[in-house]
């Protein structure tokens, strides 16, 4: 191995073995708020009560000029509530002693996907690290609360350094305690001050932006200059649900990456038991007395009573989100709106065919006794089903195939 290839950061090529640019240990340092825990509403809610409870004002926006900053600097200096250290540090207790008796009365969700993360990094060998401006007990609280204290070889919390963010000092003492320079790093931040301080640290930096289409005209203005003269080694993430809100002058700057989530469950009175008639309709066919007669005109008028619900079911949730978006479509064309209401369809009906998966396999496997062939059948004549929908054919005869190849092969 060229021995100078050792002493290069993150300089190794790209073609040298595989080997070879693995042996160089890395590490990653991870801000707490806002990365790994969604903390931002309970820490906002005990700012407001500590305000309540003191008497003292709230400015309008308050929260976001709070990021990465530690208590003390909040106080004196951005609230301005006193410049008296003393007075600062004990409305700096109070208003923690809040957060942490809402966090243990109401738990603490953590950002989604950011624990598997950091567990995939520690099976790949790459040491985690948190590095963040929270007061110590209010991180060992949350970590066993969420019960991840072994997911992190250190800790760095704002009473383990002189300076706070946007100073380099967090992150390049959370490296040193994974006994690593900070430019063998990569810093996972959401504020400004942290990226700063990753920055200043020399580590490669990883920013994520959540709601991105919700910041203000000032804001994104403000932001645009970062994104046309980023910092060295980093990589920023906007993350929005809603892109065509973002200004054209940020999209342009950008590579946009769609990423398919997961569908959450439809709270929908009417959706659950449509479910529950399909589960029962279902467990008839299976439980192999349909043969003639009216066992069979029953399966089959039940059949289309689904199909004929279903249809009605998607176009009322359509509607009602077409409804709660009537106000903000004010700005788009005809056709923009055409297209995003078929966005929304294809969108509920990714989810509604989801649920009817799960019911289908949840009864296949409920003691039934029913070979795992037809269950494979089954689901492939319901992808096929979505198939049809993506290629614009109509919802009711793309389900109808669904449920009458589902008659013949619980009925076989």
């Amino acid at each position: 191995m060229n021995p100078n290839i050792r002493n290069k950061k993150f300089e190794i090529p790209k073609n040298a073995p595989i080997i070879e640019r693995m042996e160089k240990k890395l590490g990653a340092l991870f801000d707490w708020d806002g990365v790994v825990v969604d903390s931002g509403a309970a820490h906002e809610a005990s700012w407001k009560e500590l305000a309540r409870r003191e008497n003292l004002f709230l400015p309008e926006g308050f929260f976001k000029s709070t990021f990465g900053k530690r208590n003390l600097e909040i106080i004196v200096d951005i609230l301005k509530w006193t410049p008296d250290i003393k007075e600062a540090q004990r409305l700096s207790d109070e208003k923690e002693t809040i957060y942490r008796d809402g966090i243990a009365r109401n738990g603490l969700p953590t950002i989604k996907g950011a624990v598997d993360f950091i567990r995939a990094l520690n099976k790949e060998g790459i040491p985690c690290a948190v590095g963040s401006s929270t007061p110590r007990e209010n991180l060992e609280q949350a970590l066993d609360t969420l019960g991840m204290r072994k997911d992190f070889a250190a800790f760095v919390t704002s009473e383990d350094v002189e300076h706070g963010k946007p100073a380099p000092d967090v992150y390049q003492k959370a490296a040193q305690r994974l006994g690593l320079e900070a430019c063998d790093c990569a810093v996972f931040e959401d504020s400004l001050a942290g990226i700063v301080a990753a920055a200043r640290a020399g580590a490669v930096k990883v920013a994520i932006v959540h709601e991105a289409d919700r910041m203000n005209a000032e804001s994104a203005n403000a932001f645009l200059k970062t994104l046309e003269e980023p910092p060295p080694d980093t990589t920023i993430f906007m993350l929005t649900t809603r892109p065509n809100d973002l200004l054209d002058t940020i999209r342009s700057r950008c590579i946009a990456l769609r990423v398919d989530s997961e569908p959450e469950p439809l709270d929908d009175e009417q959706w659950l038991e449509w479910l529950e008639d399909f589960k029962k309709w279902q467990k008839t066919l299976m439980g192999g007395k349909i043969r003639k007669g009216d066992s069979v005109s029953g399966a089959v008028i039940g059949c289309y009573g689904l199909i004929a619900r279903f249809g009605a079911i998607l176009g009322r949730l359509v509607d009602e989100i077409a409804d709660m978006d009537e106000s903000e479509s004010d700005e788009l064309d005809d056709e923009m709106i055409e297209a995003v209401r078929a966005s929304q369809r294809r969108a509920l009906r990714k989810r509604l065919l989801a649920d009817i998966e799960d019911a289908c396999v949840d009864c296949a496997l409920g003691g039934n006794g029913v070979p795992a062939v037809k269950i494979s059948r089954a689901v492939a004549a319901l992808e096929k089903s979505a198939a049809y929908m993506e290629l614009n054919m109509p919802d009711a005869p793309a389900i109808e195939y669904f449920m009458l190849s589902s008659l013949r092969i619980w009925t076989r």
